[in-house]
């Protein structure tokens, strides 16, 4: 599994041809997230927009029934930069 500064990755929940999200701990308060990760090898400004707009629109949304959107970061990946959501 990934090495993610910060968080501790406990589980694959989804793999897919744009993104792989995964449950983890963050390590400094112990919090549970989701994780939200770019799975394109090659990664340039245009594959992340999808990213950048799905966390504007999400951190507008105040309801029980949405999680809530805490950061959206670039982290250095294994090929390229990887844009990371926890939620």
């Amino acid at each position: 599994m990934l090495d993610i500064e910060g968080y501790k990755l406990t589980k694959r929940l989804d793999e897919g041809v744009s993104s792989n999200i995964y449950r983890a701990i963050r390590i400094a308060d112990g919090r549970p997230v989701v994780i939200k990760l770019n799975a394109k090898k090659i990664i340039d400004e245009s594959s992340n927009i999808p990213f950048y707009h799905e966390y504007e629109m999400g951190r507008q949304i105040d309801s029980l029934y949405v999680v809530n959107y805490l950061e959206l970061k670039q982290i250095v990946g294994p090929f390229n930069n990887e844009v990371q959501q926890s939620v």
